[in-house]
């Protein structure tokens, strides 16, 4: 696979069935497409976790310096959770995120008023199993920035569109969208 900002193509399969596998053929392998796909455009390599690949990995980074390799998405994933955990500033920032989609979401009033300053960009919400959902779910919320600043300063932006017992997560979802930092 091969994957750029404008799309992700298949590029290649090689039938590795009675050839050799070890770091060296996978090498080979990814030289090659490196090779056809010109490797000054190759940014990240990503990888399976086994130790094989992991040596490939390293003959990657050693004969192309600025190309580096990753793990799987999986592997991926719980590094960003540990990450989450770990960070207090990438905790804080997640949890804003969460608390504006999730009053964006369930608020019926508040999801209206979003479509209305905001006809082309909808609120993403995370998944349970995705953890890196969450960061597409701050994307859209930078995207959608204006329209929630809009949101929190038009005139129906009142108390009385909330639930009593949604009343603290209004408030805290209006100052986190009024402070003039980026999610």
């Amino acid at each position: 696979m091969v994957s750029s900002s404008v799309s992700t193509i298949f590029w290649k399969s090689v039938r590795m069935e009675g050839k050799d596998k070890n770091a060296e053929a996978y090498f080979r392998v990814l030289d090659g497409v490196m090779r056809e796909t010109g490797a000054d455009a190759v940014v990240i390599v990503v990888m399976d976790n086994t130790r094989v690949c992991a040596k490939v990995g390293k003959m990657v980074e050693a004969a192309y310096p600025n190309i580096f390799r990753v793990g799987c998405s999986a592997h991926l994933e719980l590094a960003l959770q540990d990450m989450y955990k770990d960070m207090p500033w990438m905790t804080e920032v997640v949890d804003a995120g969460n608390m504006v989609g999730k009053l964006f979401t369930n608020v019926d009033k508040a999801r209206a008023m979003s479509n209305n300053y905001s006809r082309k960009t909808k609120l993403k919400r995370p998944t349970t199993t995705r953890f890196a959902t969450n960061f597409e779910m701050l994307g859209a919320l930078k995207d959608l920035k204006n329209a929630l600043d809009r949101c929190v300063c038009d005139a129906g932006w009142v108390d009385k569109m909330v639930l009593a017992d949604q009343l603290v997560a209004f408030h805290e979802v209006t100052t986190i969208i009024l402070d003039k930092g980026e999610f």
